[in-house]
């Protein structure tokens, strides 16, 4: 059973930082496998299973920079400063 405090976690991480992405993790016994991907708004794309294998994801660049682009307020500092680089796309 993967643990659901991960998958919430990094579901979460990739929703506030408007950022793909991806998590390996030992299989088990080690650990319980499960690595997985996840997209800018926080949907699994990815999750393996417990078993030693290969999981793949792919990321659409493009439409991450527009969520970042559209939605930059979840990611950027209310304050930031003046060497700091605007949202992309919107500098």
């Amino acid at each position: 059973m993967v643990g659901d405090v991960r998958v919430a976690h990094i579901r979460g991480r990739a929703f506030e930082s408007v950022m793909g992405i991806a998590v390996a993790n030992y299989p088990a016994p080690k650990c319980d496998g499960h690595s997985l991907a996840v997209d800018p708004l926080g949907r699994v794309i990815t999750l393996a299973d417990a078993k030693p294998g290969i999981a793949l994801a792919t990321f659409d660049l493009e439409a991450i920079r527009r969520t970042r682009a559209a939605e930059h307020f979840r990611w950027q500092r209310p304050y930031p400063s003046s060497d700091e680089p605007g949202p992309p796309g919107m500098e």
